[in-house]
């Protein structure tokens, strides 16, 4: 059997009735008034099911297969849809800029344009999930 770290224990503490954060916004528990220190598992845990869905979803995947599901990975993937959106927008005002001095402007840098506001919208949703 495995030992959580500090870290894996808050993920049983998130969704306990006995969780509490103090003036300093440190985990802790209401019955002891200490960070987590169980070993295995914590003697007093009691489920709350008024946890949010995200804290419950972490405590049941590290429950099940020992790793904690992470959202690090979509706030991740939602910077990276970020930059690349910005980097297109950019290209997209460039390719007009260039078009707009030999006469006449091409579909390409519209649909550059179009598609890079969407690639941003959808970053800032991602890191707003994660």
């Amino acid at each position: 059997m495995f030992i959580p770290t500090p870290e894996e224990r808050i993920y049983f503490c998130r969704v306990c009735k006995n969780y509490k954060t103090d003036d300093w916004k440190r985990e802790l528990c209401a019955l002891t008034e200490k960070s987590p220190a169980f070993e295995k598992r914590c003697a007093s845990f009691d489920l709350n099911p008024d946890a949010s869905k995200k804290d419950f979803q972490r405590y049941t995947s590290f429950e099940t297969t020992g790793n904690a599901a992470k959202s690090g990975n979509n706030r991740t993937a939602g910077i990276l849809i970020l930059i690349f959106g910005v980097l297109k927008f950019l290209a997209s005002l460039f390719l007009m800029a260039l078009s707009a001095g030999h006469g006449g402007m091409g579909i390409t840098p519209v649909v550059f344009c179009f598609t890079g506001i969407i690639m941003i919208i959808a970053g800032i949703v991602k890191i707003k999930q994660g």
